[in-house]
């Protein structure tokens, strides 16, 4: 699968309403690409050694604070029953 190809079959949220947890399809399509593309993980992690502790620090503050509004907006979703 070409790297076009991987990113045009993931499906991107376009608001907080559309985010959920990351499917077991998902999952597998990731596992395949880091599998088949030899030196990426490599190249992330080179990647991510120059960037600043504080940079990294605001991209997973970044994420946890997605992950947190997903679980919420779920929840307000949800039926009462």
């Amino acid at each position: 699968m070409t790297g076009e190809g991987f990113k045009a079959s993931l499906k991107r949220a376009v608001s907080i309403l559309d985010i959920s947890e990351v499917g077991e399809e998902e999952l597998e399509k990731i596992r395949v690409a880091v599998m088949t593309k030899e030196g990426l993980m490599v190249s992330i992690f080179d990647i991510l050694r120059k960037v600043p502790r504080r940079v990294l620090m605001i991209l997973k503050l970044n994420d946890l604070t997605r992950q947190v509004l997903g679980k919420i907006v779920a929840r307000m979703l949800t039926p009462v029953v």
